[in-house]
């Protein structure tokens, strides 16, 4: 693990909320923690993912892959009267990654995340959330990862709700599904207003490129870190004119079709038909197939974005990313070229 991750050890925190009893949030301690009741509660959590048919590692990981994943990190875990209600690994840049994001330097990374499904919707994965927020700060990590099946369209919903947003698509190995990269700025705060907590604990002194990185991040005029937050789409030269193109092309050519199948018919009745009709009925129908081709377009960008399909672009690409299995991806596509700021996450 790194240095500066390993330094730093965060006193327990303890969250109340009326009707939940104390949460405790610590650190995994094999002393009196058990690894196979940590497991047990993962497969509890990751059940309606495994009904899904998502074969997501924590659906029926044994308890030897569950510690081999929290010793690799910060592991810690939600507790109420004694039993664990959620958990979380936290990870400093892993170089034996296969995702890129998580082997970048600057971004710390959330895995084996779960809680207790009784416990779900009750805020105890918006405190571990919070927390995995303020670890990754206050160790100078710029942003903070991770990832989630991409069919699962609830867990999306819910990282989107806390600020983060979906920068890439990848399939791990051995899975049968796409995983949606997430990330979010990393901001040191309070994780709750009813959380009790110690001060913000100090950057050690033996580490001061530690303590320059967490100053560089509170500048706004630091350019690294801007940089790894303007994870959004630059319009390339001519996008919109391509766009354009390509409804005008498809306009023109479905109303060829349907005037000329419009003059056939219409002739068989009345063979003296007015020429003028005939090109009124043509810029009508183009003007109508532009219009309903745009609306699709629009219709088909806002349901692959709220299900998790479009990911922000990174750095250094032209453009945002599609899932391969996305619906009407031509269509998203079409709109991104006619609405180029309008993929921005």
């Amino acid at each position: 693990m790194n240095k500066r991750a390993a330094l730093q050890q965060p006193k327990r925190i303890e969250y109340v909320r009326r009707g939940l009893g104390r949460i405790e949030l610590r650190r995994f301690d094999p002393a009196r923690d058990s690894f196979d009741a940590l497991t047990t509660m993962l497969h509890r959590a990751f059940a309606r993912l495994g009904a899904m048919g998502l074969n997501c590692t924590c659906v029926d990981q044994s308890a030897a892959v569950t510690r081999s994943r929290a010793t690799r990190g910060d592991c810690y875990v939600a507790v109420c009267d004694g039993r664990i209600v959620g958990t979380m690994t936290l990870y400093a840049p892993d170089q034996e990654s296969s995702c890129d994001l998580y082997r970048h330097g600057e971004v710390a990374s959330m895995r084996q995340f779960g809680v207790e499904p009784a416990w779900q919707a009750r805020g105890i994965g918006t405190l571990l959330l919070a927390f995995a927020d303020h670890w990754a700060a206050t160790r100078g990590y710029a942003e903070l990862a991770l990832d989630t099946p991409q069919p699962a369209a609830h867990l999306i919903a819910f990282y989107r709700g806390h600020g983060f947003r979906i920068v890439d698509f990848m399939r791990f190995d051995g899975k049968r599904y796409d995983s949606a990269i997430l990330s979010k700025p990393a901001v040191a705060a309070r994780t709750s207003r009813n959380m009790v907590t110690a001060p913000r604990t100090a950057a050690p002194a033996d580490c001061p490129r530690s303590v320059r990185r967490q100053r560089s991040m509170r500048d706004p005029s630091n350019k690294r870190v801007e940089g790894l937050k303007k994870q959004m789409v630059r319009p390339r030269p001519g996008m919109m004119f391509r766009g354009m193109l390509k409804v005008v092309l498809i306009a023109i050519a479905a109303s060829q079709i349907l005037t000329t199948a419009f003059t056939v018919l219409a002739r068989q009745i009345d063979a003296g038909l007015s020429p003028q009709i005939i090109s009124v009925f043509g810029f009508v129908t183009c003007g109508l197939i532009s219009m309903w081709l745009q609306a699709d377009a629009r219709r088909a960008f806002g349901f692959a974005k709220e299900k998790g399909f479009v990911a922000a672009t990174r750095d250094g690409q032209p453009g945002p990313r599609i899932a391969a299995d996305c619906p009407r991806r031509w269509l998203v596509v079409l709109h991104m070229e006619l609405n180029p700021a309008a993929a921005t996450p």
